[in-house]
């Protein structure tokens, strides 16, 4: 089956594409698509923003254990126990995401455990972030924390606090201070 044959046959069954990260140049009416099976054939598209039927709210953690192995049980609950504690919100992305959402295991074991992690604004971010990292885990956490804008830093880059910071946004990334970062996040410095 060609590549396209592959992608458009995924959208006619009604499965959802992943948005991708844009590049320079990009218009602000368009967005990247992308689509990755099982066996880690990658493809994309872009769209304009009226051609997407609908948005599907960003899948949990808790609800995306359920397509996780068992091995990785003990550190979701450790990473959902951090989360409550610290004030975060949990998302997945990647294998553990598309394997909720495809009903495919995409998880491989190199597999990460990939978050997406957003909090109100009067919360200690930093400190919950670091303790994520602390954890022991099997899998490896990777993940963004999504800034209220949007877009999205990387966990380990921030939880390091360096003087400049990749921000991933429309229209590509961008290298940002941490303090305008953080002036712009309302975070505490």
């Amino acid at each position: 089956m060609a590549g396209g044959d592959v992608l458009f046959e995924w959208i006619d069954e009604g499965r959802p594409l992943v948005v991708a990260s844009s590049a320079a140049g990009d218009e602000a009416t368009t967005v990247r698509l992308g689509l990755s099976t099982p066996q880690k054939q990658r493809y994309g598209l872009r769209v304009g923003l009226d051609a997407i039927n609908y948005l599907l709210t960003p899948v949990t953690l808790e609800a995306a254990a359920s397509s996780a192995p068992d091995e990785w049980q003990p550190t979701i609950n450790a990473v959902l126990n951090v989360a409550e504690k610290h004030g975060l919100f949990l998302s997945v992305f990647g294998s553990l995401a598309w394997s909720y959402l495809s009903g495919e295991s995409h998880l491989r074991p190199t597999s990460d455990l990939d978050l997406l992690v957003s909090a109100p604004a009067n919360t200690d971010t930093l400190t919950g972030i670091r303790a994520l990292l602390d954890l022991d885990s099997l899998p490896r956490l990777d993940g963004e924390l999504v800034l209220a804008n949007g877009a999205g830093v990387n966990l380990r880059e921030y939880a390091g606090q360096p003087g400049h910071i990749l921000v991933k946004q429309h229209g590509g990334p961008q290298l940002v201070s941490l303090a305008k970062l953080m002036k712009f996040e309302g975070m505490a410095a």
